[in-house]
């Protein structure tokens, strides 16, 4: 499950801007997050050049995780 304090976990944080990364230098519409058992936990998406983060059950994240940075 994801809340604030997983958010703020430098791991979660690394992990969120790799794929971000990723994700706009491959050109895709989505890409995925995922915890340490593999199981899927963020979806990262490119909306009007902006990410869009959500979790599993499609609530928006992105203005917890960008008060983190």
């Amino acid at each position: 499950m994801i809340n604030k304090t997983s958010l703020k976990h430098p791991v979660m944080i690394k992990k969120i801007m790799r794929q971000t990364a990723e994700l706009i230098r491959n050109g895709w519409s989505v890409d995925h997050v995922n915890n340490a058992r593999g199981v899927p936990v963020l979806a990262i998406r490119i909306r009007n050049g902006k990410a869009l983060l959500t979790d599993r059950h499609g609530r928006n994240l992105t203005a917890q995780f960008s008060g983190n940075l």
